[in-house]
Order: C-alpha cells, then structure tokens, then sequence
C-alpha cells in the first residue's frame, strides 16, 4: 500500500490503481479496518486476550509496514 501510494504522490495511478485491489485479495490484516470490525462486535468476543494479542500486532504490523519505506530510503532525516 504505502509503495502503491508513493507512486500516485509522484503522478504514476497505475500502482495505485492495482496496489489497492492486490492488498484486499491477498487479504492482509488491516487494523483501522478490524477497528470498525471489533466496535460492532459484542465485547464479550472482542475482549479476550488472543484477540486483543493478534489486533495488537495487526497495530505493529501496520505502524512497521508503513514507515518501512521512510526507514530505508531517509535513514537520517527527522
């Protein structure tokens, strides 16, 4: 997604266009999504401690994933 988005800021919708689609197909955990998932889910399922570990690193998962790209090409930049 974040490659996907990277090169639509730069005018190329190509990867946009078929890095959306690929994301949902493979089905990758995204946590704004299971968000939503988890606040009209009855708490008694929501609140046990395997889902919250697994939403937990769906959170980690994503906050890595998206900064992974910053991380590797502006080492050095603030």
């Amino acid at each position: 997604m974040t490659t996907a988005v990277e090169f639509a800021r730069k005018g190329k919708m190509l990867p946009l266009l078929l890095g959306v689609p690929v994301f949902i197909l493979c089905g990758f955990a995204h946590s704004i999504a299971d968000a939503f998932y988890f606040l009209v889910s009855p708490s008694e399922q929501v609140l046990q401690v395997s889902v919250l570990i697994v939403y937990l690193c769906e959170v980690l998962g994503n906050f890595v994933g998206c900064n992974l790209y910053r991380w590797t090409l502006y080492p050095f930049q603030e």
